[in-house]
């Protein structure tokens, strides 16, 4: 459904510093307080015309919802478009989870919002809303004219968070105007989850750790977080791969590898397909957000491993003694190497009938389009380096990236879904010791058929590599690019530790007659630096661009992989 903004309004912002309300009646604009309706602007204009039944019928409510919509949404740290103005908001499709009476009271609102840019085509983002007498948990705008009430955003709202627990449960769909909102329960969801209505009675909070998603935290009522809620912000048509890999998992013996899928939120346009995925949910459907359980931690990987290394920092300058505190973090990585395998080992015995997962041969066509993407990125990262005089061996680093030469074709080997997006901070350190690895969903900016694609496990190796030498940096007092000998030490003992165990697990794994990985250790090490420099490449132009203190650290893992 599309709504249009009468004439008298243009733009609408979310409460806050720097909220506006624009009446373009006699050129008027003026402060407000998050309102919308019934404050005067310049030359004596009370904006009530055409809106005094605003708020009496619950599409007109949701009209409301995308009037304010576009000044609440650049703000937002989860809004991947900052970089385009946005020209139009109109709501894709709504329906209500809970509705208003009559236009009055609280109710909750499912909504996609269908956002246009600059530049071409827009994007999809979820957006619900509550609607509420009083001020919400994250107040966007008030109405004061018609049925007066509060919008707000209702990922924060834990009646909200409740009411799709409850919907999950049950299994409930969400009749909306061009679709349906689905919350599918996962196949062992009470056998997963038996203490559900514990969870339920309990309370759920959104969480402060908020990036690309928004996601609740559902407690027990003895305050142990034991349920989350995972939403996608921006939206594409197709599963989401954090839904079918995690639901893959949870299904295929890899329970004690990543959290345990729960359930999906999926919204299925009318002519979506119905085809069953492993993950429960169906093809042709949007994955919204996914149910999973809490896992206990000490923090991501990435936390837990600077605690340590700046820990060591502050300590004693002693060699021996430092080395015996860091001795943990590398027998830790190893056992995250071992992780590492055990995932892929996972992934790699899909069944043929599952096509989306089952494993297929890597063939030299897919070989030389890698190559030839890398090949296109090095050169163009080789012209932007040559400019920069100020990483150490940066202009010797440009030259060899202008005059790549990569390894022969592997054959014989697999290609499987793997994670994707694979850092120190996409695994979780428990509180037993061991590790969990999460958030499947590849990488945020990437179109969802790419990062559903099967690819060679390598390619995680290398990014688990790669932040393995970010760590160092990161945690090195003189910063990233003066990294001290004790820490380089740690770095590459951390990374012999993590291919080791890694390889010692995989070892000749094979899917039918397709390897894994090489079988050679010449062979292998050289497949796995081209992966280790496709990220190389990337991550120096993401530091030349937002970073540029930080430039010294990829330059130098680049002179590594290029000697």
């Amino acid at each position: 459904m599309s709504f249009t903004l009468p004439p008298q309004v243009s733009m609408v912002r979310g409460r806050g510093p720097g909220f506006w309300v624009r009446g373009v009646m006699n050129g008027g604009v003026r402060r407000g307080a998050g309102r919308i309706g019934g404050w005067k602007g310049r030359g004596g204009w009370t904006y009530d015309q055409g809106m005094s039944r605003a708020a009496e019928a619950p599409g007109e409510i949701a009209g409301r919802w995308a009037e304010a919509l576009p000044t609440y949404l650049p703000p937002r740290r989860w809004f991947a478009d900052k970089n385009r103005a946005i020209e139009a908001v109109r709501l894709r499709d709504f329906a209500w989870l809970a509705p208003p009476a009559a236009g009055k009271g609280s109710g909750l609102l499912l909504a996609i919002a269908q956002v246009d840019l600059s530049g071409g085509a827009g994007s999809a983002y979820w957006t619900p809303a509550v609607w509420s007498d009083s001020e919400p948990a994250a107040p966007v705008a008030e109405v004061l004219d018609g049925a007066q009430g509060w919008l707000g955003d209702a990922m924060s709202e834990p009646e909200f968070a409740a009411a799709c627990l409850a919907a999950l449960r049950s299994g409930r769909r969400v009749g909306g105007e061009h679709g349906v909102f689905v919350f599918h329960p996962s196949p062992s969801l009470e056998r997963d989850f038996p203490d559900l209505a514990a969870v339920a009675a309990g309370r759920a909070r959104l969480s402060k750790a908020e990036q690309s998603n928004s996601t609740v935290l559902y407690a027990d009522a003895s305050g142990t977080t034991r349920l989350l809620l995972k939403c996608f912000r921006r939206l594409a048509p197709g599963l989401n791969p954090d839904a079918e890999v995690t639901g893959y998992l949870t299904g295929h013996g890899g329970a004690n590898l990543a959290p345990t899928l729960a359930g999906t939120i999926e919204y299925h346009p009318a002519d979506a397909g119905r085809e069953t995925q492993p993950n429960g949910g169906t093809a042709g459907a949007w994955t919204v957000g996914i149910f999973q359980g809490f896992v206990a931690n000490d923090g991501d990987g990435w936390e837990w491993v600077l605690r340590a290394l700046r820990a060591a920092a502050q300590g004693t300058d002693a060699v021996e003694e430092r080395r015996a505190a860091l001795a943990p973090t590398l027998e830790a990585i190893a056992g995250l190497g071992r992780c590492t395998a055990e995932m892929h080992l996972s992934l790699a015995a899909a069944p043929a009938e599952i096509a989306a997962f089952a494993a297929e041969p890597i063939r030299q066509e897919d070989w030389a389009d890698w190559q030839k993407a890398l090949e296109r990125s090095a050169k163009a990262m080789a012209t932007e380096l040559a400019a920069q005089a100020a990483a150490p061996g940066a202009g010797e680093v440009a030259r060899r990236l202008g005059r790549l030469t990569f390894p022969a074709f592997p054959g014989g080997l697999a290609k499987i879904r793997v994670h994707g997006d694979f850092h120190l901070g996409q695994t979780l350190r428990t509180r037993d010791g061991g590790w969990r690895l999460f958030d499947f969903e590849g990488e945020p900016a990437r179109p969802l058929a790419e990062r559903r694609q099967k690819l060679c496990v390598l390619k995680d190796v290398a990014g688990l590599l790669r932040s393995l030498d970010y760590a160092a940096g990161a945690a090195s007092p003189q910063g990233p690019a003066a990294i001290p000998a004790w820490l380089e030490e740690w770095r590459r003992e951390a990374r012999q530790q993590f291919q080791t165990a890694y390889f010692g697990r995989i070892g000749d794994a094979r899917c039918g007659p397709l390897r894994l990985a090489p079988a050679g250790e010449k062979e292998r090490m050289a497949a796995l630096n081209f992966f280790e420099l496709e990220k190389a490449v990337y991550e120096t132009g993401y530091e030349l661009r937002n970073r540029p203190d930080w430039l010294a650290l990829p330059v130098a893992g680049l002179k590594r992989l290029l000697a």
